[in-house]
């Protein structure tokens, strides 16, 4: 029951994370989760070419 549990748990939770602070733009929400992926991904290949 646990291993079922806890993936519906951590299904449901980022769910009601993205739409209680998004209910007025819930339509830039992919958006504004797309940039940040992008930002992040670059971040770590800029960090990645420092240490190397």
């Amino acid at each position: 029951m646990h291993s079922i549990g806890i993936p519906l748990t951590y299904r449901r939770l980022p769910e009601q994370e993205v739409d209680t602070p998004w209910t007025e733009a819930e339509p830039a929400a992919p958006a504004i989760a797309v940039i940040a992926g992008v930002a992040l991904s670059l971040v770590m290949i800029a960090v990645a070419a420092f240490l190397v």
